[in-house]
């Protein structure tokens, strides 16, 4: 048991209030319900999660740690990022905060830190806060704005102290006390353990199926047609999650689905799109991890509400995705 139990933290900071605000999502339509059967923090990742946070925390704290790994940042500077993200978002991906920050380390694009499209995607966001020669924001030697890697003698410096020096919070305190919990979390999941199999491509308790895979009456056209996916009705700007590993073979617009569809193969016969996104947080050629952010909750092209539009093909037919899903021993 860690020292303290971070899913229910009494937190100070602004961020997080709006969290208990407007943490719990509208979703519209009435074809169905999820029937998650849980208080909100149910499993959308197929690998294990730590003992101590629910699977998005430890979605992000995988993310961290592997961002940290590519890196080659020492295990004490892993331990030193999970310390910083407790503190910030506890560990969420949120599109808010004080002025202008956001993410989980609630960089500020204003202070050169990355767009905040970038600083939403948890993987950018990491090689940020680690900076160095490759970091995202390299100027050559080093990183500006400054990440941990960039702090001179940040190794010899406490935990909290390290921490600090890169977020500069007005609350410098506060990293020391989530030292013992990062410590045990990077024990639990750094290296083989921090793989995620398969994900819900929304966490569980932010969203309602609406239709599923069938035949159905579109509801603008009219037209009786199969309806080749699943529908997760969620708030817009809900974070959208790959569902499997993979290579992006297409960002852009599809009449159905908007300007924002993602399509990604997963190399294994199987391919995924997302449809109706607000906005996309990839690349096409780019590479993505099970779990990790693609885009957010739109309302774009032929929809009647704010909802993603889940499709899994095997060898281009289309197929039903919660039969996939139980395959990977997951339930929507």
């Amino acid at each position: 048991m860690l020292g303290k139990t971070i899913g229910g933290l009494a937190f100070i900071s602004l961020a997080f209030l709006l969290t208990a605000t407007f943490g719990i999502s509208v979703v519209l339509g009435d074809a169905g319900n999820d029937d998650t059967g849980d208080d909100g923090h149910g499993t959308f990742c197929a690998a294990s999660t730590s003992s101590e946070l629910d699977a998005e925390q430890t979605g992000i704290a995988r993310t961290v740690i592997r961002a940290g790994e590519t890196a080659s940042v020492p295990h004490r500077g892993l331990v030193v990022a999970l310390a910083a993200g407790a503190v910030e978002t506890r560990l969420r991906n949120l599109p808010y905060g004080d002025r202008d920050s956001l993410g989980v380390f609630q960089q500020r694009p204003s202070t050169g830190w990355g767009t905040p499209s970038e600083l939403m995607n948890v993987s950018y966001a990491s090689a940020a806060f680690f900076g160095g020669p490759d970091g995202p924001n390299s100027q050559g030697a080093a990183s500006e704005p400054p990440g941990l890697l960039d702090i001179p003698g940040w190794e010899q410096m406490t935990v909290g102290q390290a921490a600090q020096a890169v977020q500069r919070s007005a609350y410098p305190d506060r990293y020391a006390d989530w030292e013992d919990d990062a410590r045990a979390w990077v024990a639990e999941l750094a290296g083989d353990g921090a793989t995620c199999a398969a994900s819900l491509p929304i966490a569980k308790g932010s969203y309602r199926i609406t239709d599923r895979y069938g035949y159905r009456e579109h509801p603008i056209t009219g037209e009786w047609k199969l309806h080749d996916g699943l529908d997760f009705a969620a708030s817009a700007g809900t974070p959208i999650l790959a569902i499997a590993a993979g290579k992006v073979t297409f960002v852009g617009f599809r009449p159905w689905a908007g300007p924002h569809l993602v399509e990604i193969d997963h190399g294994d016969g199987h391919t995924s799109e997302y449809g109706h996104m607000a906005s996309t947080t990839v690349a096409r050629r780019g590479t993505v991890d099970a779990g990790q952010q693609i885009g957010t909750v739109g309302n774009e092209g032929l929809s009647t509400g704010p909802h993603l539009h889940l499709t899994i093909r095997h060898d281009g037919a289309t197929l039903d995705p919660e039969h996939w899903f139980a395959e990977h021993n997951l339930e929507p």
